[in-house]
């Protein structure tokens, strides 16, 4: 997942970048053009102009450097981190583990999710009392089941030998 969110960080940064130079294109370039032709030629102010027109790429990549490192931490804060806090708690009710808690986060799609997470493992935790009381009672009911027919045949085995007995047989 962190390279999901360097990948949107770098996207969101070069159109940062990209906004950033065609805005300020024109105006910087227009007054370096000024500039030029009003430094002398071999003059101090001629040399920083030329520094500062080869530093322009540097500064540029500078900036989406900085902005993709600040779009990558604001990402992985808001999202990421949030992301793959609820990432465990699906799979732990993956593995029917059910005591989980649910951290709340500030975003609202995130926050309803992990909302409809907590009500799921709520429900399942109902469900699996319900599934264990009804397993119960049928264990019980089954055990009656069986003493019931095991006294049947019991008393079923006595009464079937009484009457051969006293009737003397053929």
């Amino acid at each position: 997942m962190k390279w999901r969110i360097a990948s949107v960080a770098f996207l969101l940064s070069v159109m940062g970048t990209g906004f950033t130079w065609l805005t300020l294109q024109r105006p910087l370039l227009a007054l370096l053009e000024v500039a030029r032709h009003g430094a002398v030629q071999g003059s101090p102010e001629a040399s920083v102009l030329a520094r500062t027109l080869g530093s322009l790429p540097f500064l540029l990549v500078l900036d989406l450097v900085l902005l993709t490192v600040l779009a990558y931490g604001v990402l992985d804060f808001m999202v990421g981190r949030p992301l793959r806090r609820t990432e465990v708690v699906v799979e732990q009710l993956g593995r029917l583990e059910l005591d989980v808690s649910v951290p709340e986060s500030p975003g609202p799609l995130l926050s309803r999710i992990q909302r409809a997470l907590s009500r799921m493992a709520a429900a399942l935790q109902e469900e699996q009392e319900t599934t264990r009381r009804q397993m119960e009672a049928l264990r019980a009911a089954n055990a009656r089941l069986a003493q019931a027919q095991t006294e049947a045949r019991l008393g079923g085995a006595a009464g079937h030998r009484g009457p051969a007995r006293r009737g003397g047989g053929p």
